[in-house]
């Protein structure tokens, strides 16, 4: 098992599902929308995770919802925060 130090972002993503891919400037309706964190280090640590390795990440986190929303599902996948700065304004990359 490595141990794993991934620097980066974290974010939250908006995942919107639509019958089929728009045409350029069409406007469609979403069929459904989930939120679902993401970024490129998080993610990578995330699977990382899954197969069996220690992972720490370094991202900025912000103290809001969104943030808390971020922080709780990388503890959920076994990812630890403790060298994220905090920040106690702004607002998480969406």
């Amino acid at each position: 098992m490595a141990v794993i130090l991934a620097t980066g972002i974290a974010t939250l993503d908006i995942i919107n599902e639509v019958a089929c891919y728009p045409a350029e400037d069409n406007e469609v309706r979403a069929l459904s929308q989930r939120i679902s964190r993401g970024g490129n280090a998080s993610n990578t640590l995330c699977v990382l995770s899954q197969l069996g390795h220690q992972g720490f990440l370094m991202a900025t986190l912000i103290d809001e919802a969104d943030g808390q929303v971020i922080e709780a599902d990388l503890h959920r996948q076994q990812i630890d925060t403790r060298f994220c700065p905090r920040l106690s304004e702004g607002k998480m990359p969406t």
